[in-house]
């Protein structure tokens, strides 16, 4: 079959209705998604995992206080390929260690 030929097939509908919806772009959907999941997810899952304490829960705690994505080590995902690399980026979390019975002694 030639290329030629693809266009001038008939498109057959087997659904009734008639109504259609326009597709939506999928690259959308994905960085939205993508979006939503650093500004909103993200911290939502650092407080509900925080504090965490020793074995003992006694003793120490630490707290995740905030975060920040750093920037990426290449400019593009096509420069990372061309070198053979990964595209990444540093992800920095803001830590305090506290001891129960007193103020914190640590902050990262």
């Amino acid at each position: 079959m030639r290329c030629g030929m693809m266009n001038s097939l008939p498109i057959k509908i087997f659904g009734k209705s008639r109504f259609r919806l326009p597709f939506p772009y999928l690259l959308d959907v994905q960085k939205d998604g993508w979006k939503a999941f650093w500004d909103r997810y993200l911290s939502d899952l650092l407080e509900e995992i925080s504090p965490i304490r020793d074995y003992t829960k006694k003793e120490f705690e630490l707290w995740f206080t905030g975060y920040k994505l750093g920037e990426p080590n290449y400019p593009s995902d096509l420069a990372a390929k061309t070198n053979d690399d990964s595209l990444e980026a540093p992800l920095r979390v803001k830590v305090r260690l506290s001891k129960r019975c007193t103020l914190p002694i640590f902050r990262l």
